[in-house]
């Protein structure tokens, strides 16, 4: 019970746990020498920087959330990593201009 009301607790702050999980996924990625694992790592990071790029554009942080999803894009460079980056443009893109509100806040 005291770890759920510590203050320093990284499970309460998203942005920090998202950053914390890409971490520990790229030393992995690091230190691995398997090819195919290595292409997985990858996915899995791009995956995460994805999900950060989301939580910046929702706080207003949309310079931050671009380069969060140039990074996922360069990490994991495949069709289905393409498709769901132009989305994440243009939906950033657009909350920038002021055309479109997220629903998660």
């Amino acid at each position: 019970m005291d770890r759920r009301l510590h203050s320093a607790n990284a499970t309460q702050n998203r942005h920090r746990m998202v950053a914390m999980n890409i971490l520990s996924w790229a030393d992995l990625h690091e230190t691995e020498k398997d090819p195919t694992l290595r292409a997985l790592l990858g996915k899995r990071i791009a995956s995460f920087r994805s999900s950060l790029s989301r939580l910046h554009a929702n706080k207003g942080e949309y310079l931050q959330a671009l380069r969060c999803e140039w990074q996922a894009l360069s990490k994991d460079m495949c069709y289905p990593r393409l498709a769901t980056s132009l989305r994440s443009f243009a939906r950033t893109t657009l909350m920038a201009l002021g055309v479109h509100r997220p629903q998660e806040l």
